[in-house]
């Protein structure tokens, strides 16, 4: 068996390594991130993770209220909560444990994509033909962020086309938040409001996402007693 070195821990007693592989942990907003050279310590009764490793392969390491952040570039990769012991447990579970190679038969199809180096569906349904994989649903591979982020191709939109022919005649309005940090006055949301005919843009600051019909009757108003027009029709998302 090869040689993979050990561990020491705190009191100086070595823990010998048995393994060397790769663990998939979700998130807890449903997104997988792969943990490379992670070892395998069967005496150790908890799984850790060093920090300073991720701070040497050029990861930014943020401790701040309660909160570990692992972050690379502008993502942020991990995250862990402070307990009464002053360690930080990862938000999150693992998924499966890549460095044992036995493949079970109801591995899902959105697996089977990251082992294949992250797959197109195409690509999926060609081994499947070819009895490679087993038998699944192409369409459960579902959305996967690093396709989006690495190599999925930007889909062309296509130019709106703006028919509206006079002020208020159609209006689009949105309520973006809340944000994570809140402005000097406590406001927590922003409701934008577009004249489609004009692409005059309306910002109002709000502390409460209530608040925003409130705001809009206020807003409308305002540009009808302005202009001696009347507001005709106006498209939101329902939020």
């Amino acid at each position: 068996m090869e040689d993979l070195g050990e561990v020491k821990l705190g009191d100086d007693r070595p823990c010998k390594i048995v393994g060397v592989g790769t663990v998939v942990f979700r998130l807890k907003n449903g997104r997988d991130v792969d943990i490379h050279n992670v070892r395998y310590i069967p005496t150790l009764t908890i799984s850790l993770m060093s920090l300073g490793t991720f701070e040497k392969a050029g990861y930014q390491i943020s401790l701040k209220d309660g909160k570990a952040k692992v972050i690379k570039g502008s993502l942020v990769v991990l995250t862990g909560t402070r307990r009464e012991n002053n360690t930080y447990l990862l938000d999150g579970s693992v998924v499966v444990d890549t460095a044992d190679v036995a493949v079970s038969k109801t591995d899902s199809a959105l697996l089977w994509h990251k082992r294949f180096g992250h797959l197109s569906e195409q690509g999926l349904v060609e081994l499947r033909k070819q009895q490679i994989i087993d038998e699944f649903k192409v369409n459960d591979v579902g959305f996967c962020e690093t396709c989006v982020l690495g190599k999925k191709k930007k889909v062309q939109l296509s130019k709106g086309i703006h028919s509206t022919r006079g002020i208020l005649d159609y209006v689009h309005s949105d309520l973006w938040g809340p944000a994570r940090v809140n402005t000097i006055g406590g406001a927590r949301y922003f409701l934008s409001i577009i004249d489609d005919y004009s692409r005059r843009v309306w910002v109002y600051v709000i502390k409460h996402k209530s608040d925003a019909f409130a705001k809009f009757v206020e807003w409308k108003t305002l540009v009808e007693t302005q202009t001696e027009k009347r507001l005709k029709k106006l498209r939101t998302d329902n939020g």
